[in-house]
């Protein structure tokens, strides 16, 4: 645990940061971003002291689409990832059910996720697999205009799309 502590104190092995370089003791207490499999980085207006009520009307109406988007994520995604969100509005993250993306067979339930058939074995009933292309491009769109950023953190060079 020490030596942890002392390896993330000193910034040695430490995960890039999806909010933004970090700096002092912030990085003893944030979050280690790379168990999350696809993080969003978020670009809406804040309000603060001193704005006009049309600043605070614009900060309020991207509040609200901030909450309808991450509902719209949870709904078509339950079946295959949970969603996180930073409650500073930053950022929010995907991370995949590893039991969705085994090849199974096809059934009722997979209708609202994009999926890649696969050739059974010996001819036999094809199988699937979330696409998960797809799933990013749907999360993309679903997102337009509040996201700035999309970066697939499992990825081998931490591709930012």
């Amino acid at each position: 645990c020490l030596s942890l502590t002392h390896q993330r104190l000193l910034g040695i092995g430490l995960a890039p940061n999806a909010l933004g370089p970090l700096t002092g003791w912030e990085s003893l207490f944030t979050l280690d971003s790379s168990i999350f499999d696809l993080i969003l980085r978020l670009d809406l207006p804040k309000a603060s002291e001193g704005v006009t009520k049309a600043d605070l009307a614009k900060a309020s109406a991207a509040h609200n689409a901030l909450e309808d988007f991450v509902q719209k994520l949870t709904t078509q995604l339950s079946p295959i990832c949970l969603v996180f969100r930073d409650l500073d509005a930053r950022a929010v993250a995907l991370k995949w059910r590893p039991a969705a993306f085994l090849p199974q067979h096809q059934h009722v339930l997979m209708g609202a996720v994009p999926h890649t058939m696969l050739r059974g074995q010996d001819g036999g009933v094809p199988i699937c697999v979330p696409n998960v292309l797809a799933l990013t491009s749907l999360v993309a769109s679903l997102g337009e205009g509040l996201v700035s950023e999309i970066r697939v953190v499992g990825s081998l060079s931490g591709k930012t799309l």
